[in-house]
């Protein structure tokens, strides 16, 4: 374990990232999957569908963080990428679907 950081209680660190899941099932995963669907409805002005390219256009990052599992051990210093989901609402929910609570406190 490295001395500048403590691991949470009950975790221990390993050397290697574990793959998730049964490899002997995964020949039974389909090839030809359906385009990737985000939905946001409810209580909202407009409902939305959005797409994979809907979601190119948010700002990605990259940032290293531990993982801690579960099942007790800990992997530390991963990289992991993608956007924000606080860029996903300010950029694309607020203006587009309009939340009803969000619309409420504009009005005040």
């Amino acid at each position: 374990m490295k001395s500048w950081q403590k691991l949470p209680p009950g975790q221990h660190e390993i050397d290697t990232f574990p793959r998730f899941g049964l490899t002997q099932f995964a020949s039974r995963c389909p090839s030809d999957l359906p385009p990737v669907t985000v939905a946001v409805s409810g209580e909202v002005g407009s409902e939305l569908r959005l797409y994979a390219q809907d979601l190119a256009t948010l700002p990605r990052i990259v940032q290293k963080s531990d993982f801690h599992c579960v099942t007790t051990w800990t992997k530390r210093g991963l990289l992991w990428s993608g956007f924000r989901f606080r860029d996903f609402y300010q950029s694309i929910v607020l203006p587009q679907a309009q939340p009803t609570l969000a619309r409420a406190r504009a009005r005040l």
